[in-house]
């Protein structure tokens, strides 16, 4: 058995029980520091935008103006808000030679989906056909955008023919 007498030995013994436990602590750290963290959680985030029949957005709803069901039960709603954040989205158009009709009616309809967004909304577009090509990259201006589309056409036909292995649709 070891008696310290004197008040040196009784702060030397502190010091090495202090470092004995700061080792172990910082042992015990790093271990819980590697094992993965799991959670688990029954809570689903749903993201909703609602439109009139004016095609304007509604802006005004509750949490009551919604009903959520999962396999036909309806489901509590445990947290509601209303916000509006800027969204990513990829428009695909179809310029494919069974399209050739309606080209006018789809570009028309690009642009105004492109009137619909907000600032902040960023997108891109694709085209395809018997290729796919990205026209718009979601960090171009929305200006070069709306150019971009209005100058998709329709792939042309080969030798007078509307459809042929160069107007086909590639999936």
């Amino acid at each position: 058995m070891f008696v310290a007498h004197r008040p040196t030995h009784w702060l030397l013994i502190f010091a090495l029980i202090s470092q004995v436990g700061a080792v172990a602590q910082d042992k015990q750290q790093s271990r819980d520091q590697d094992e993965p963290i799991r959670l688990k959680t029954d809570l689903v985030t749903v993201n909703a935008s609602v439109t009139g029949a004016n095609a304007g957005a509604i802006k005004s709803l509750k949490e009551t103006d919604f009903a959520i069901y999962e396999d036909g039960v309806k489901q509590k709603i445990s947290h509601f808000s209303a916000t509006e954040e800027p969204f990513t989205l990829l428009l695909l158009l179809d310029i494919s030679g069974s399209t050739r009709d309606e080209i006018t009616l789809i570009k028309r309809a690009a642009r105004n989906f492109l009137g619909e967004l907000r600032f902040d909304d960023r997108v891109g577009v694709i085209v395809f056909s018997r290729d796919v090509e990205m026209i718009a990259e979601f960090t171009d201006p929305r200006a070069d955008v709306s150019s971009a589309i209005d100058g998709i056409a329709t792939t042309e036909g080969e030798d007078g023919h509307r459809f042929t292995s160069k107007t086909g649709t590639s999936f």
